[in-house]
């Protein structure tokens, strides 16, 4: 009993799992998802949906790109850096930590695909705006391991999306232009490729990247002194715990190849939205407005 005397907190099912939480909680025991945001989400808006979809498109999607590019131009600009901030950090210590934001934003990038995809694939029964800013990192690390782990999988089915063949023919017949026409046909043959992709880099080495980048996030314990076995080289940074130890390269070569990947990523979001938007101009996005051939593929999806 609550020490005020009062009965016990009323108790209702969680949005996500269903399972029995009080009205008091932020987060679900159960499966971790916010429980004050919104008691449900709002089943699919297409109006509202769409025009946030191209908005983050337009905008808010090149946020990590733009700022992983600042960052590595500081690294260059480091050596020439202003005495007055120089109090804290000598050049080459600035760059090292420089050179750590960069891997945490092409982490942060690879978790903000995953939320993408999510939100577009339960677009039909969950708003996507919602679900883009509500859907977790466990969220997204359970599809990238189903990405990765069913067999025969497509592109339709992945985002239960009409087949190709039937939206070129609709687009066809409403005269839809050729840029638009262009997004789909190259949309379909890539995209499904470029999810695989960014699945092997999100969960590359055992989930030990993502472990990392929560660690930059919560107290940034990054290392450069000699007293781990073995002692770090001059090219290497360590991003320490008690338990395991990920060490992150900061030769210019690596940093170059890091920006590299979160070009590519940024650019497979665009792809991904830019189909969606066309999708939506001939009434092929929501299920509501096309008869689509694959029926339940989300469900056929999930049970694998």
């Amino acid at each position: 009993m609550p020490l005020n005397g009062t009965d016990t907190e009323v108790t209702k099912g969680c949005w996500k799992c269903a399972k029995a939480v009080e009205a008091s909680w932020a987060f679900c025991c159960h499966c971790g998802a916010k429980l004050q945001t919104q008691e449900s989400p709002p089943t699919s808006e297409r109006k509202t949906d769409i025009a946030f979809l191209y908005d983050v498109y337009s905008y808010a999607w090149y946020n990590r790109y733009d700022t992983a590019i600042s960052l590595y131009d500081s690294v260059i600009e480091a050596t020439r850096l202003n005495a007055r901030y120089r109090i804290f950090s000598e050049p080459s210590r600035f760059q090292r930590i420089l050179v750590a934001k960069i891997f945490s934003e092409y982490m942060a990038l690879l978790e903000a695909f995953g939320m993408l995809c999510l939100s577009i694939q339960n677009r039909d029964s969950v708003s996507i705006r919602w679900s883009y800013i509500n859907t977790q990192p466990s969220d997204v690390t359970q599809f990238y391991q189903r990405v990765k782990a069913t067999k025969h999988l497509t592109f339709e089915r992945l985002l239960n999306f009409p087949r190709m063949e039937v939206v070129l023919s609709a687009a066809e017949s409403i005269g839809l232009c050729e840029e638009d026409k262009i997004s789909i046909r190259e949309g379909y043959k890539k995209i499904l490729e470029n999810i695989r992709l960014v699945a092997d880099q999100y969960l590359n080495k055992r989930g030990l990247l993502v472990r990392n980048y929560n660690k930059l996030k919560h107290g940034f314990p990054v290392i450069e002194v000699q007293w781990v076995v073995p002692p770090l080289d001059l090219d290497k940074i360590a991003i320490y715990s008690f338990d395991e130890v990920g060490y992150l390269s900061v030769k210019q070569e690596d940093a170059n190849r890091q920006i590299g990947n979160i070009e590519s990523i940024t650019l497979m979001g665009g792809e991904l939205m830019a189909v969606c938007l066309a999708l939506d101009k001939i009434n092929m996005l929501f299920a509501g407005s096309f008869a689509n051939q694959e029926t339940a593929a989300i469900d056929c999806f999930n049970e694998q």
